[in-house]
């Protein structure tokens, strides 16, 4: 009688396999930008790029929620518009700077909350429903400031987006303590495996008793809630609420989840990939500033590496698909 003997996976090799490809890109970047811009490794510089990717990797984290349920939040960018410009707006004003983040954090709480409840509910794609709530916050942005920015220069408030805590900057310090809840939620809570059951099969999550409606909602108010709390902070860093700030941010946190190796399919990534996803394209954004390349050129750079991860989603799909048919047909055979 034979037995096979198992050996319990190194938790840190599993990860760092999970996730070789992801690692082996942003190395040839790295070494990339090194050899084409002497300015590129400065301990300046990385400060810089670590300051930049942390509002889009706080988007990110959100939209990985939503991405792993098979849907898409388009509304990010216009949620940071909004949520800055009214932060902004009350600080000016005269009004309490706290009060003034938590109606900015609240702006995306009510937009994540009207998101999730109408896809939930109705059936409507989540990608026509983000679309209209992208249309409608950026109108209220512009409406809030008639087209022009508003100057916000208090101390306490701008140090949320230019302070340091020692060497770290503070938008770097938030970014970690974001990703760690947001880890811990999707890791180790119920919540979190629920959103894994119904991005890889909702009827099938359906019969098995989960709320669907329910995870859906919550995963769409946390998706909203991260994006008004990047929109404070993106506001303290530019001095100003400004109606445009946000744009192509959806476009930024699309891109790190994918590149993170989150499947637009649903039910396979997870924020530890989407923080090496936003590494990347802070990198290649920060690259090509330094190259002194067109901003256009950096969209078509983004447009490629999330086709690319795409593509290869697809083909690990097909390939893990026909490995299951084999390995079924192998055991029809034997049995």
């Amino acid at each position: 009688m034979s037995s096979k003997i198992k050996f319990k996976e190194n938790p840190v090799v599993k990860y760092f396999s999970k996730y070789l490809g992801v690692y082996a890109f942003l190395v040839v970047i790295i070494v990339f930008m090194t050899v084409v811009s002497d300015k590129f490794l400065t301990t300046s510089n990385i400060i810089n790029v670590l300051r930049q990717i942390s509002v889009n990797a706080i988007i990110a984290f959100g939209m990985t929620y939503c991405i792993l349920l098979g849907g898409i939040d388009l509304s990010v960018g216009a949620v940071i518009c909004l949520s800055g410009v009214l932060t902004a707006k009350i600080i000016s004003g005269g009004g309490d700077i706290y009060i003034a983040m938590l109606a900015g954090v609240a702006v995306g709480v009510i937009s994540g909350a009207f998101n999730g409840i109408l896809i939930s509910n109705t059936g409507i794609a989540a990608f026509v429903i983000t679309f209209c709530s992208q249309s409608i916050c950026n109108g209220l942005a512009y409406v809030l400031t008639k087209g022009s920015p508003i100057t916000c220069n208090e101390d306490s408030f701008t140090f949320f987006g230019n302070g340091y805590i020692s060497f770290i900057p503070v938008p770097v310090v938030i970014m970690l303590i974001v990703f760690l809840l947001v880890l811990f939620l999707l890791t180790k809570t119920v919540f979190g495996k629920y959103v894994y059951a119904i991005g890889g099969n909702q009827d099938c999550a359906v019969y098995a008793g989960i709320n669907t409606k329910k995870v859906e909602t919550l995963a769409y108010v946390l998706s909203g809630t991260l994006a008004g709390l990047a929109g404070v902070i993106l506001a303290a860093r530019m001095y100003s609420g400004q109606p445009n700030a946000g744009d192509g941010y959806e476009l930024n946190a699309i891109a790190a989840t994918v590149i993170g190796g989150t499947s637009m399919t649903g039910g396979i990534g997870s924020v530890a990939g989407t923080i090496l996803g936003a590494l990347i394209i802070g990198i290649m954004n920060n690259g090509l500033n330094l190259m002194k390349a067109q901003y256009y050129y950096q969209t078509i750079a983004k447009g490629v590496v999330i086709l690319v991860a795409v593509l290869f989603d697809t083909y690990k799909r097909k390939l893990e698909a026909k490995r299951q048919l084999e390995a079924a047909a192998n055991a029809g055979k034997e049995s």
